[in-house]
């Protein structure tokens, strides 16, 4: 009787693969205080001619990366003369749903699931307030990270399913804030 458990292996493959797509960015210094900036980017990426290691043929599927995503900002500086600098700057980002292929679901990366929505279009938001010196040398800065509090499942982990039987959700952040300090010396 054999009782040696399955030990889970990672294995690493390289594919051939086809895209094509077009990136747009612009940035435009509206005033001298004024910064604004857009991006956006598409892109059709699929699997040329490939079968996974567990056979699974993708020949002509996505890859997995979303055909649409786009970025926006805007920035603000009050110069305050003897008392340095403000400056204000907010960026907002979107990155499109996942294109699922046959392998999707086994990769834990997007697709049907009961409990979890894997591979849905993100959105983020920041938002960061700094002071500086007129010398450059000092600063404190307020800022706010994912501020429309989205969490999305980046990813399944798989790795202990077939020994341990489970499978954990990976989570992008949650909403965060801070303050930061500066020195020069």
């Amino acid at each position: 009787m054999d009782t040696t458990p399955a030990i889970p292996r990672y294995v690493v493959d390289t594919a051939d693969l086809e895209a094509w797509g077009v990136d747009f960015n612009a940035i435009w210094q509206a005033t001298a205080s004024l910064a604004l900036d857009f991006n956006a980017a598409y892109i059709d990426s699929t699997y040329k001619d490939y079968v996974t290691p567990e056979g699974i043929d993708v020949s002509g599927q996505p890859t997995g990366i979303p055909k649409w995503s786009f970025a926006a900002g805007a920035a603000y500086t009050w110069e305050l003369d003897e008392h340095g600098s403000l400056r204000a700057a907010v960026r907002y980002g979107y990155r499109g749903r996942t294109r699922c292929s046959d392998e999707s679901q086994s990769q834990g990366t997007c697709g049907e699931s009961p409990a979890l929505r894997l591979g849905e279009s993100e959105e983020l938001a920041n938002l960061r307030v700094g002071w500086t010196s007129a010398s450059g040398k000092y600063g404190v800065a307020v800022y706010g990270e994912n501020l429309l509090d989205n969490q999305y499942v980046s990813g399944l982990g798989t790795y202990g399913k077939t020994v341990l039987g489970t499978v954990g959700a990976r989570l992008t952040p949650p909403r965060v804030w801070g303050v930061e300090f500066t020195a020069g010396f």
